[in-house]
């Protein structure tokens, strides 16, 4: 889901740089997350790696008004357990 919001949230003349400061500050918060993720796993020792989907859900598990996930819109909402 990660690859898939930066593909469409990202410049087309310039995939590297985002469209608006709102997708900016999720994709930040996303590596953050997902770099604490990995860090905890390999204090822990853990031999199951960062599932990096579930990293991504967690960054953007708040639902808006009309219970939208950022980046996904009503798509999928349903199948992913919030």
């Amino acid at each position: 889901m990660a690859k898939v919001f930066k593909q469409t949230h990202t410049l087309k003349e310039n995939k590297e740089k985002f469209a608006d400061k709102r997708s900016s500050d999720i994709w930040d918060e996303y590596i953050d997350n997902t770099a604490i993720a990995t860090q905890q796993a390999v204090e822990s020792k853990t031999s199951t790696p960062v599932d990096p989907d579930e990293v991504w859900r967690q960054t953007v598990s708040k639902p808006d008004a009309k219970n939208r996930i950022y980046g996904v819109g009503g798509f999928l909402v349903s199948t992913l357990a919030i």
